[in-house]
Parts: structure tokens; sequence; C-alpha cells
């Protein structure tokens, strides 16, 4: 069979199983590769790392990471990012579980229509791009407009505009009846709002104008920018209430007693029931961040302070006497992998502050590992093939604390999983046959899939 015809078939097989299943994920945060640091206190250097070093879980973070395109309308927990340029979305967008998005630099997303997280979803956004969010219309005469934002979000850094879009005028009334009041505006962002970084900013929809009538409808009171609770821990803001809509002048005879209508008040910052804290506890005045750490198998995750402006963070390990930097992000968490233990990691983050990064580890802290648990990952024992429908079968052993099992393939050079059990069997997709497919299982244990000895645990089937 010819190798890239197979190759074709395998992505169109599976695609679909993968846009609704999610990609293999490891990690924490969402970091991009480190490029070469240098400061003239010190030498830092950015060098491949021995197995006896620390090593991170850059690898597996990347063939994790989905690149967000305009067809993309739901979102499932995975790490999604946007390179460059504008990607736009017009239906509205629907986020359930945790989502992490990264807008790199000179990268916008417009969320034509809005975006709405769903109970027990969280929408964290990172990187220097640009959220637009703008509120999907409103459905005509006496409707309310709909939030930019609606739900769990977190803002890390870059910057995030949401508008709010606007509400509808009050129906109106023949003859002496009265107007109805114009429709009041909706908030830019409504649900768990925290900010770490960045810029927010936020106009609440503009009320609707009051109806028509002998006695005239008042216009609506305007859109707050954000309703809901609010925790503020850093970052930059410019937030505006929408405009209150305007009354109606009677349409009744004149002189007659009968009155216009007012116009509504305009919207606040704030919505008068919304939670606000300020948290300054949670955001260091320092410029470099204070580091706790929190032991695992084999691993260690460092976890520091939000520092008051800064752009990104840097892990650093110091080895063979000058300190090198391992990776760069946005989140506030990072797990070192490879850990052996016993033996002492000394390592400090550091913060970048208007593109430059603040060369100082004085932060630095040392850290120790668990001993790692055995090597454990699902062996496949038999695959069953049925000519008839043109599936194949898979059976393998249960895996110690695992929590689910994820089978994956590879697109375009990268591993994704196509589909999730928590079972020890899995049966494929009507295929075509001939067509064949690079597989791998694997196991999801503390949370964390088990990507260990893959190049060993691969192994291959062609559909009957």
């Amino acid at each position: 069979m010819n190798e890239r015809r197979s190759c074709k078939k395998v992505t169109a097989g599976l695609m679909a199983l993968i846009m609704t299943a999610g990609m293999l994920n490891a990690g924490v945060g969402s970091f991009a590769s480190m490029q070469t640091v240098t400061a003239s206190a010190m030498v830092v250097k950015h060098t491949a790392l021995y197995d006896d070093e620390i090593v991170t879980d850059e690898e597996t973070t990347a063939d994790g990471d989905v690149m967000l395109s305009e067809e993309m309308t739901e979102l499932n927990s995975a790490n999604y990012f946007v390179d460059g340029g504008v990607v736009t979305i017009d239906s509205v967008i629907t986020v359930k579980g945790e989502v992490n998005l990264t807008l790199n630099n000179g990268a916008e997303l417009i969320a034509a229509n809005g975006i709405v997280i769903e109970e027990g979803g969280v929408l964290n956004v990172y990187g220097d791009g640009v959220l637009t969010a703008t509120g999907a219309p409103n459905a005509g005469t006496n409707q309310y407009g709909h939030n930019a934002i609606k739900g769990t979000i977190n803002i890390y850094s870059g910057t995030v505009d949401a508008t709010a879009s606007d509400s509808a005028q009050g129906y109106g009334s023949t003859g002496w009846l009265h107007g109805n009041t114009g429709i009041e505006g909706v908030a830019a962002i409504d649900g768990d709002i925290t900010i770490y970084g960045g810029t927010l900013i936020a106009k609440g929809g503009n009320a609707g104008d009051g109806g028509d009538g002998w006695y005239a409808g008042n216009g609506g009171h305007g859109g707050y920018a954000l309703a809901g609770n609010i925790t503020i821990n850093g970052g930059n803001f410019k937030l505006e209430g929408g405009k209150g809509g305007e009354g109606r002048p009677s349409s009744g005879p004149k002189n007659s007693g009968y009155t216009d209508g007012q116009r509504g008040e305009d919207g606040a910052a704030f919505a008068p029931d919304a939670k606000v804290v300020v948290n300054t506890s949670n955001v260091s005045t320092s410029k470099t961040p204070e580091i706790v750490y929190e032991k695992g198998s084999g691993c260690a995750k460092l976890t520091w302070t939000a520092v008051a402006g800064a752009e990104k963070y840097a892990v650093a390990a110091f080895q063979n006497g000058s300190w090198t930097l391992l990776d760069q992000g946005y989140p506030t968490s990072y797990v070192l992998n490879g850990l052996k233990a016993g033996t002492e990691y000394k390592v400090a983050v550091i913060a970048m502050f208007n593109g430059e990064w603040n060369m100082d580890f004085t932060n630095a802290i040392t850290v120790t590992a668990n001993a790692a648990k055995n090597e454990m990952y699902p062996k496949v024992s038999n695959i069953e093939y049925s000519k008839a429908t043109h599936q194949f079968r898979l059976n393998w052993n249960a895996v110690d604390g695992a929590s689910q099992y994820g089978i994956a393939t590879k697109v375009a050079g990268k591993w994704k999983i196509v589909s999730y059990t928590d079972k020890t069997t899995f049966t494929s997709p009507k295929l075509t046959a001939g067509s064949t497919y690079e597989l791998l299982v694997c196991a999801k244990v503390d949370g964390k899939w088990d990507i260990s000895s893959m190049s060993s645990r691969v192994f291959t089937v062609t559909v009957k």
C-alpha cells in the first residue's frame, strides 16, 4: 500500500474523534520553548539537559497543545493556542472543563458571538495576544442583549476586550396605554472573574429605548462592565458601563397631560451586587516571585506568587556553576520531572518586565523529589478484527492506580488521544479496509498521562 495514502487515511478516519476527545496532555501550564538569555552579572546558559539533570516536560506539553481554528466552536479540557494572526469564530464558543488558551504575541482570537463557559468549566487566558469577545445580537423587540463572556474566567496576561451586545427597545402601545420601559443592558462579563495580570477592557451593553405610547416608555438602565464575583490580583483595567436607553416622546394629544419617557441611567464598572475583592496579598510588590514546592514521584511542583506588572515567568536551574533557563510561560506553577530521590536541585523563578528578564535569582530554593514509581503501562494483549464492519478491538492489562486510559494515534507527526475509557478494551469506529494506523495505549495515573517508553509501546493495526 502507498505509505502517503495510508497516512492520509489515518487523519481522515480519526480526525472527528480527535476534535471531540481532546489531545494528549502533560505537565502544568502552557510553556513555550526558551531562548538563550545572557546577563552582564552572570552567565546564563540554555543547554540540553542530561539524564542526571532536571528534565522538563516541554516535548509532551507541545504535543498536547491544540492550534485553534475557525471551526472550533466547542472547546473541551485541553491547551489551545493561536500562534499569530487573527482567528475569527463566528458562532458562540462553548467552553467545557478546564481550557487553557494561549494567545502568542501578534495573535488575536475574535469571538464574534461571545463565549459561554459551562458550569464547572473555566477559561484560563495566557500570552501576549488579544482576546476580543462580543455578545451575540439581541433577538428583537423587548429582548435582552448577550454577555460577551459568561462563566468562570482567569486572566493571567495579554489583553481581553469584551463588549456586551445592546438590548432592544421596549414594546410600544397604541392609544392611551403605557409604552414599555426599554430592556436594560447586560454585563460585558458575568461570572467568577479573577485577574492576575494583563489588561482587561470591558464595556456593558447599551440599554433599549422606551416603547411608544401616550404614556411613553422610559429608557432602560445601561449594562455594567463586570458582574459576579471579581477578584483582582493585578493587571490594568478599562471598564465602562453601557449607555442608558432614550425615553420615548409621548404619542398622545398635545397638552393633554401625557408624559414623555425618561432617559435611563448609564451603567457603571461593577454591578451593584458584584462581590469585588482586591487581593494584594497574592501579588508581590517585589520583582522576584516567592516560591514554594511540593514533592512528587520523581518530580517537584513549583508554585510562586504573581508579581505585579510581570509579563511572563521563566524557571531556571543552577547547574555546573551557572544558571540554566529551563522554560518560560505565563502560569504561576510548573512541574520539574525526571528528578532523582535524594538529590538536591537548586531552582529559581524570574519575571519579565517590558520585554526584559529581571535577572535576580535571590529567590532560589532547593528542591528534592520522592522516589519515582516503577514504570507501569498498558500492554495490548489481543487485537480482534471484523471484516464485515471494518473495525478492530483492542484489549490490554489493567494498570494499578489508573483512573483512565487513552488511545492515541499520530496525526501530522504528533501523538493525539482520540478516545478515552475507564475500561481495558476499545472498539474502533467503522473505518476503511486496508487503512493502517500507528497506535499507543496510555494510562492516566495520579492525574497525569504515563508516556514513558513510548517507542517500545507503539503498535500498528491494519483494518480488514
